[in-house]
């Protein structure tokens, strides 16, 4: 990537939308991962600002920065406020970056709710790929906001999926989902909004896709050989990391600086211990990580009754290793607006 006279690159949410359904992005962010396991994607220390605007709204701001080899680098900026859909908003919205690796001036400048996004859901399939018990898969969504559609989306083109379950606390929210999904141009037929319980019970695949900080998904609720992926804070209650027979993250490092997550508030308690190291007792250790999964540098599933726990906590790498593709394409087919610096 090179900068070329004295312009910017704008990419908006059509441009992305555009070159994003004949790229995969799965097979991007799995780059990314092996190369983060190999030592050659390096994730920088996370900027978090958070807030209240007022009444029971609340609001940050992340900053994320990466870098992969010596020819990509950028920084993800993505923004949340939980009053936002009450006003008719995204929760979520954002930038991402691209730097010219040699100068490190902006390159370009992508909408970064859409790449979001679909980061999330590519790593989590990716993870259901690889660890998924057999099928048809019952998938169970737990949230039915954008995340939660991306998922379903991107899902249905990498795995035979049978039926889909999903609640929301807002039961409207689920049913609203659930409708779309199962809608004529839709990728599923058999599609209907659940409790909790009810959704979780018989799933072989759970996403959760929340904004709750209370977890509320005991490790009973969890059926033997399921693949269950963590994409939200805290749905899944502590029992469940301890009892998983595998346990995977992205970064061990980003999970344990958190201070909103679970998982690194059960790390730092020396109830769970990284990837190779000893297990605590009466505790347990991270079975590795996504990237070490998929280089074979970490044990996989060994039979179908293991139950897999996946969280990710998200590297800007993932987003990065999209937003370059989406890019690369986006000049080779002349989209985007060339912004004056």
């Amino acid at each position: 990537m090179t900068l070329t006279d004295e312009k910017l690159l704008y990419l908006n949410s059509a441009d992305i939308a555009a070159i994003c359904a004949d790229i995969d992005p799965v097979d991007c962010v799995a780059r990314a991962l092996r190369q983060h396991a190999a030592g050659a994607a390096r994730v920088g220390d996370e900027g978090v600002l958070r807030w209240s605007p007022g009444g029971a709204q609340q609001a940050r701001t992340l900053n994320m920065p990466g870098m992969v080899g010596t020819g990509l680098v950028g920084t993800k900026i993505i923004n949340a406020n939980t009053g936002n859909p009450d006003r008719g908003l995204p929760r979520a919205d954002g930038l991402t970056l691209l730097f010219d690796p040699a100068t490190v001036r902006p390159a370009a400048i992508l909408q970064g709710a859409q790449i979001s996004a679909l980061r999330t859901a590519a790593v989590s399939t990716l993870a259901a790929v690889r660890l998924h018990a057999g099928t048809p898969v019952t998938l169970a969504l737990l949230g039915a906001g954008p995340i939660a559609q991306a998922h379903a989306d991107l899902m249905a083109r990498h795995l035979e999926i049978g039926r889909v379950l999903i609640h929301d606390q807002v039961p409207a929210r689920a049913q609203a989902l659930a409708a779309r999904l199962r809608a004529p141009d839709g990728p599923f037929r058999d599609v209907r909004a659940a409790g909790a319980e009810q959704a979780v019970r018989p799933a072989s695949v759970v996403v959760t896709a929340t904004t709750t900080t209370t977890a509320y998904v005991p490790y009973r609720w969890i059926a033997p050989g399921a693949t269950v992926i963590n994409v939200s804070l805290d749905d899944i209650a502590a029992d469940a990391y301890l009892a998983s027979s595998l346990l995977y993250v992205d970064d061990w490092d980003l999970v344990t600086a958190d201070t909103q997550r679970l998982l690194g508030h059960l790390a730092r308690q020396g109830t769970v211990a990284g990837p190779g190291e000893p297990a605590p007792p009466g505790g347990r250790a991270v079975t590795g990580t996504l990237g070490q999964l998929l280089a074979g540098e970490c044990p996989g599933r060994a039979h179908a009754r293991q139950v897999a726990l996946v969280n990710p906590f998200g590297m800007a790498v993932e987003d990065l290793a999209i937003a370059q593709e989406v890019y690369t394409v986006a000049l080779s087919r002349g989209l985007g607006t060339s912004l004056d610096r």
